[in-house]
């Protein structure tokens, strides 16, 4: 099938996994020893992407840039997120039955790269993907390392509930991906990072994966849920992230 008719009529969501799918998918990668990546593509992704073709809803996300780790000027990663499509295991959409008008505005973005990912799962994975008994139960058999702006704040929940963390890595914006990256890939430790850090994460995870061929997963807001629980408000941590950065 061609790739750009895939994505007439919303048939590509006939292929969009379960939560429960992609863990088991995670959990056959770590059986056999093989390279996963989770990468999602969400409004902050699909803004980028559409920079040129919707400035208009590009305009719209601007607000949320920096609190997503993006430092540099519209346009610049669009050929990172595409090449991140193109090779991540399990590529997270924006599906209609949960946001219509996002997956509206993905899928003219989904036609122009013209690749089928090789499997599908809602971008909303992050939301209930902690929630899971199975996504504990392959973490506490692996050495993991968490990746992100909140790394360190997460760590000691995480060994609390019997996971072997073997370290952190801070990541606030693309800046510091390179740099990330290259602490990641020389530590021969860890077996599954964990990766919480806006667009970076999502640009990290298939790279880091196929480089390493270990297991890198893109959670987003999975790493506050898990922090915050149930007093996460994600509008209240991008005003707060903003002020700081007004304030310095």
């Amino acid at each position: 099938m061609e790739s750009t008719s895939w994505f007439d009529d919303y048939e590509y969501e006939k292929n969009i996994l379960t939560t429960d799918e992609v863990l088991e998918m995670i959990k056959a990668a770590v059986d056999n020893k093989q390279p996963y990546s989770l990468a999602r593509f969400g409004h902050g992704e699909i803004a980028e992407l559409s920079w040129d073709t919707n400035p208009y809803f590009s305009y719209l996300m601007e607000y949320y840039r920096d609190y997503a780790g993006i430092t540099k000027p519209a346009g610049e990663i669009k050929p990172q997120l595409i090449e991140a499509w193109k090779t991540a295991t399990t590529c997270g959409v924006l599906p209609s039955w949960e946001d219509k008008t996002g997956a509206e505005k993905s899928i003219p973005i989904f036609k122009n790269i013209n690749s089928i990912p090789t499997s599908l799962c809602s971008a909303f994975i992050n939301y209930e993907i902690h929630e899971k008994e199975l996504f504990w139960r392959i973490l506490k058999k692996q050495k993991v390392i968490i990746v992100g702006r909140r790394a360190s704040q997460a760590e000691p929940i995480f060994k609390a509930k019997g996971v072997s963390v073997v370290g952190t890595v801070g990541l606030n914006n693309i800046e510091e991906l390179e740099k990330a990256y290259q602490t990641l890939i020389a530590n021969d430790e860890w077996q599954i990072a964990i990766l919480s850090a806006g667009i970076p994460a999502t640009i990290l995870a298939p790279q880091l994966a196929n480089s390493t061929k270990r297991i890198a997963l893109d959670i987003g807001h999975a790493l506050d849920l898990i922090i915050d629980g149930s007093s996460f408000n994600f509008e209240t941590l991008v005003k707060d992230y903003n002020d700081k950065k007004l304030e310095s």
